[in-house]
């Protein structure tokens, strides 16, 4: 009797340790729930797991309706704040959006020590005047006094990632966004929509001091929508406008700062006749764009300069396809894989 019970459990295969990790490594931070479940099998999947778990992380999620404080939702991550050494230990990725200024007053008190933090997230709210606020206080005129959010201090990643950052303006002193927080970044990452419409020329860029900083990405969102604010309609609206990233490449030029820029071509999509238009051709002529942009102001500023000069200025500028950043660089460590498959299923589906 004994025996024949024996046969009909179920067993569970032993997997090697490295191949629980790679499978757990395979899920993004979309699937926190899966990877909660996998810590709560045993005392073992819970040691594998619990590093995966805490590896992108969100301490508190906002809900912004309308880009007003009486609209924002705030969703506090409550049993985030109350990590303990350990588990703040695992955490690589830091993701903080556009919140209310009373959040942090409620919080002033807290500062995360986060030792092996690699890179930070900084979902920037809609663009007022010439800033893209973090606290709704750096908001001009909104009535509240701007502060640093505690959530930032004392943190210092390598990477910072600028999601929802707009064409016309890049304003990164931010006053809620300590100073410190730049110190070690080495990797500069913008993420603006593809859906952004040509309104002309905006203002001059203001970055913080980067005393590190070694490269520069610009990646265009295909599932990022446009600014929300209705606007008279204009002929140009489906142009490509690089202005403030002709900007900021000039800014860079004499640093040795290299300088990508990503799935330029995703940009025909704002176009309503987009499924005549060519991902490959948009992606061509943005390379033009900004050669003959830099070119001209390079000429402007130096009669003297011939056309091997020029070409030594564009060294370390790069244009790439999506495909060609998701196999030559290393977006792992601030990028997540479920997001860049979610671009590549959009980006597979528009004319080549």
């Amino acid at each position: 009797m004994s025996s024949v019970n024996a046969l009909s459990e179920p067993t569970i295969p032993q997997l090697p340790n490295e191949v629980i990790i790679d499978i757990l490594s395979a899920l993004s931070s979309y699937h926190q729930g899966t990877l909660a479940s996998c810590c709560a099998v045993s005392r073992a999947w819970n040691g594998l797991a619990t590093p995966e778990l805490y590896r992108w992380s969100r301490p508190v999620e906002f809900v912004d309706r309308d880009r007003t404080q009486e609209g924002i939702e705030v969703i506090s991550n409550a049993p985030f704040l109350r990590l303990g050494i350990h588990h703040l230990s695992e955490i690589r990725h830091l993701a903080i959006g556009y919140h209310p200024n009373s959040y942090c007053l409620d919080h002033h008190d807290h500062r995360m020590r986060l030792p092996n933090l690699k890179s930070v997230q900084l979902e920037l709210g809609e663009r007022h005047q010439h800033i893209q606020p973090l606290h709704n206080s750096d908001i001009p005129y909104s009535g509240t006094s701007p502060s640093e959010c505690p959530l930032l201090k004392g943190l210092h990643p390598q990477t910072v990632v600028n999601r929802n950052v707009s064409l016309r303006m890049i304003n990164l002193n931010i006053p809620s966004i300590p100073t410190s927080l730049w110190e070690q970044v080495e990797t500069l990452v913008f993420i603006s929509s593809s859906f952004e419409k040509n309104q002309g020329n905006g203002w001059e860029p203001f970055l913080p001091n980067l005393p590190k900083l070694e490269r520069i990405f610009w990646l265009f969102d295909p599932l990022a929508p446009g600014e929300s604010k209705e606007r008279k309609r204009r002929n140009d609206w489906n142009e490509l406008n690089l202005y403030i990233i002709s900007e900021l490449l000039s800014m860079c030029e004499s640093s040795n700062v290299s300088f990508c820029i990503v799935n330029a071509g995703s940009t025909i999509m704002k176009d309503p006749c987009w499924r005549y238009l060519s991902v490959v051709k948009a992606q061509k002529e943005a390379e033009e764009i900004i050669v003959r942009k830099l070119s001209d102001k390079l000429r402007a500023e130096s009669s003297s300069i011939d056309e091997f000069d020029v070409k030594d200025h564009f060294n370390d500028i790069t244009f790439a396809t999506l495909e060609e950043f998701i196999e030559d660089e290393e977006w792992y460590e601030w990028m997540d894989s479920e997001e860049l498959s979610r671009w590549k299923k959009v980006m597979s589906r528009l004319p080549r």
